[in-house]
């Protein structure tokens, strides 16, 4: 059978009990992580404003709270991702050479599992990466929920962080973005692909903005730790979700090229570095396609009609919206651009349906609203400009705007939408809540009042 992009041949989900020295490894792993996690814990809490501090708090809370929720109420993906990264850590058990034949390629053959999937299939990826988190967890829904979210967590942490120490009034937009946004963390709180796919990418980030506008000369070893963390990251956020992560790295090659001519005196001006951005995604429009016909337009109109289609099958009798005159072609998806951006942003609609799990999306859709607003009234009264460097949030901008057309084009099912956009929200509150009204208003609620760093030893 067909699902997913996926086929299946057999194979069930069958109890199997571990071994003494399978529990054994999974304790001594597990001991081992956790009087890690519980030092460089208490380390990063004691260097933080004390309101951070307690959102840290408040955040891991929460996530623990709908990881606990995810794993007694899964969902059918949550059962298809916890079989088959049980097979394959079963596989690293028993025949750790197939097991790296499955790492390394599209297929997984082992006892009556006979598995293909198709080429670049993010889910089949997150399977190879559940085969690994397994060894801790031991495929518990509730300890892989949470072991996920936390990764999530330490990426999004990190992120925050680096705003506070390079620029400390970003950083309670950012603390609410990346560790607050209630359906953020409930997407990236539970047994999904979402909460790797959002830890990569600020994590990714953070590196990012520590090698741009670092102002502490680094040692050769730490330059070169630094390169390879981006490296892996990058790797890990491409595999985890291509089509996100493609405008994230053009966007934050573009921030990098904007540096270097800074450095050198030049791209001074903010047409200049809107040039610079326009040039590198003109430049990766025209190789992209030469590198893979998964990038050729007319490869990419078809996967959207496909992608929609399948999205639209599947929402019947629910909540959704339509194109009905959307074609595969080039002019029918620029066409569409504009709304989709609206409808992946703005959709559902406050009252729009009754579920309580559209309201909800209808809520923070109106929040959502709000804070777009902002901005706008803030350019008007001439108090939009905020912290963050120019060229940084065109760099992230040009990443919303992407993520969110192909978001609108492809995904008309609300559910889905709110899902998928939990990974790239998150960055888009970050810039919306930087100008002067978004943080006085959050200095009222008590985030960032005191931004003076405590003494670091």
């Amino acid at each position: 059978m067909i699902q997913d992009g996926w086929m299946v041949n057999g194979g069930m989900v069958e109890g199997t009990l571990v071994t003494p020295a399978q529990l054994g490894l999974a304790v001594v792993l597990n001991l081992a992580l956790w009087l890690f996690l519980r030092r460089w814990l208490a380390r990063q809490l004691a260097e933080v404003p004390r309101w951070l501090s307690r959102v840290a708090l408040l955040s891991l809370g929460l996530r623990l709270l709908f990881a606990i929720f995810s794993g007694f109420f899964p969902s059918p993906d949550v059962i298809g991702f916890e079989s088959h990264g049980w097979v394959i850590t079963r596989q690293l058990w028993a025949e750790p050479g197939g097991w790296l034949q499955t790492l390394a390629g599209n297929e997984l053959h082992f006892e009556d599992w006979h598995v293909v999937f198709y080429g670049m299939s993010n889910t089949f990826f997150f399977h190879k990466l559940l085969s690994l988190v397994n060894l801790f967890t031991l495929n518990g829904k509730i300890y892989t929920a949470a072991f996920l979210s936390f990764f999530c967590f330490v990426g999004s942490w990190q992120l925050v962080r680096t705003l506070l120490h390079r620029w400390p009034g970003a950083a309670a937009g950012a603390a609410v973005a990346f560790l607050l946004w209630p359906p953020m963390l409930f997407w990236t709180s539970t047994y999904t692909k979402e909460s790797v796919l959002l830890g990569t990418g600020a994590w990714l980030l953070a590196l990012v903005v520590e090698g741009f506008y670092g102002g502490v000369e680094e040692r050769r070893g730490q330059a070169w730790a630094r390169a390879l963390a981006i490296l892996l990251l990058a790797f890990l956020h491409f595999k985890m979700r291509y089509f996100f992560a493609a405008p994230l790295l053009v966007g934050l090659l573009g921030l990098g090229l904007v540096r270097v001519f800074q450095r050198m005196g030049l791209a001074r001006q903010r047409w200049s570095q809107v040039l610079i951005m326009l040039g590198l995604l003109g430049l990766g429009a025209f190789i992209a396609p030469q590198l893979s016909v998964a990038f050729r337009s007319n490869k990419f109109t078809s996967q959207m009609i496909k992608v929609y289609t399948h999205h639209l099958e599947m929402s019947r009798g629910r909540p959704h919206f339509e194109y009905p005159n959307l074609k595969p072609t080039e002019e029918s998806a620029v066409l569409h651009m504009p709304l989709a951006v609206v409808n992946a942003l703005a959709r559902p609609v406050l009252g729009e349906s009754r579920g309580l799990q559209y309201v909800a999306g209808g809520l923070e859709n109106a929040a959502l609203l709000f804070m777009l607003a902002l901005p706008l009234l803030a350019a008007i009264r001439r108090k939009a400009a905020g912290p963050l460097p120019f060229a940084f949030v065109l760099a992230l901008l040009v990443f919303c705007v992407v993520v969110a057309v192909l978001m609108g084009l492809t995904v008309p099912n609300f559910g889905a939408l709110s899902r998928y956009r939990s990974a790239m929200l998150p960055y888009l509150l970050l810039l919306l809540l930087q100008n002067e009204y978004a943080v006085a208003l959050l200095r009222r609620l008590g985030l960032g009042e005191d931004q003076a760093l405590p003494e670091q030893h």
